[in-house]
């Protein structure tokens, strides 16, 4: 398995560090365990539940944006339902493969939490990831039982 901490959090140690996400839910990019070194990593992409409350579902709406010849390309993908999420577990959202972020991401989240109370969170990823989202945080991710990029949603 391969857990070596990436480069860029390595080197981003001598800089101020962003807080670590206060959010109930964050996003976490998980190296792909399969990646092998010196080629582009892939990332398992999991919505983490930090709080006590059950989601009885989750459903993902995904797309991206691109630029070609100074034109804007828009990619949309269709609602997925992905399931429940416990209290203090991770659910897979996505795979990602290499050169997945050499554009902008996004994800588009609707939970519905137990009581029926329903909302709404985004995460977007931008192109070059990690270097242009400065409020990424590498860390150990109990959920996972691994270290992973963590984003506070949007």
């Amino acid at each position: 398995m391969n857990t070596e901490r990436p480069p860029s959090a390595a080197s981003s140690a001598d800089t101020e560090r962003p807080p670590e996400p206060r959010a109930p839910f964050v996003l976490a990019l998980l190296p792909d365990p399969r990646n092998q070194r010196g080629f582009e990593p892939s990332y398992l992409v999991h919505l983490v539940n930090l709080g006590a409350t059950r989601v009885e579902r989750v459903v993902r709406d995904t797309g991206g944006f691109a630029s070609c010849d100074d034109e804007l390309i828009v990619a949309t993908g269709r609602p997925t339902e992905l399931g429940a999420l416990e209290p203090e577990k991770a659910l897979l959202v996505s795979k990602e493969g290499p050169g997945s972020f050499d554009f902008t991401v996004w994800w588009e989240l609707e939970l519905e939490l137990a009581g029926g109370e329903r909302t709404r969170l985004g995460f977007g990823v931008p192109g070059n990831f990690p270097v242009c989202r400065h409020d990424a945080v590498w860390r150990h991710v109990p959920a996972l039982g691994a270290e992973a990029w963590v984003l506070a949603p949007e």
